[in-house]
């Protein structure tokens, strides 16, 4: 059976109970967070914040090559060998 719920939109009768079911949870969770201490409240909040980001799209992360462009920053492969060696250079090579 197709209903038209707020703002015009046609909801089923599964809808409309899922819609219920998530508002008696709404109920019931403020109902228990209103019987803790502040504390408890607090991680309550930082909990569903933790949610919310967990959810929310991520950004793509940026290359180190994106992040330098603008600096005029050129490195060879001739330049990270060079690091290589000067950082291992005096790495102990005694077999254990």
């Amino acid at each position: 059976m197709l209903s038209v719920g707020p703002c015009g939109m046609l909801q089923s009768g599964m809808n409309r109970a899922l819609m219920r079911v998530a508002m008696n949870i709404e109920e019931l969770v403020i109902e228990k967070l209103r019987g803790l201490a502040p504390d408890q409240k607090k991680e309550v909040l930082d909990f569903v914040e933790f949610l919310q980001e967990k959810k929310a799209p991520k950004q793509p992360l940026q290359s180190l090559h994106g992040l330098w462009a603008d600096l005029g920053v050129e490195i060879s492969e001739k330049d990270i060998a060079e690091a290589r060696r000067e950082m291992w250079g005096t790495f102990p090579r005694e077999t254990f």
